[in-house]
């Protein structure tokens, strides 16, 4: 299996490296994220807002975690 490098283009440095996925496990991925997006597409608005704003707490609390 090949593998993805991913590079910070500022400081040339190695971020991750990735296995690349099988055209099998690419489209299970892409299928899943379809399901997820006809979900979410039926959330009330006010839903949505409410995790929206959740998530900006939690990003919030771990802002000095995230920066780095």
């Amino acid at each position: 299996m090949s593998k993805i490098q991913s590079i910070n283009p500022y400081t040339l440095e190695l971020n991750a490296i990735f296995d690349t996925l099988s055209r099998e496990e690419l489209d299970t991925k892409i299928q899943t994220a379809y399901s997820a997006y006809l979900d979410w597409k039926k959330l009330p608005t006010s839903q949505k807002k409410a995790l929206f704003l959740r998530l900006a707490d939690v990003i919030e609390s771990q802002k000095e975690k995230l920066a780095n």
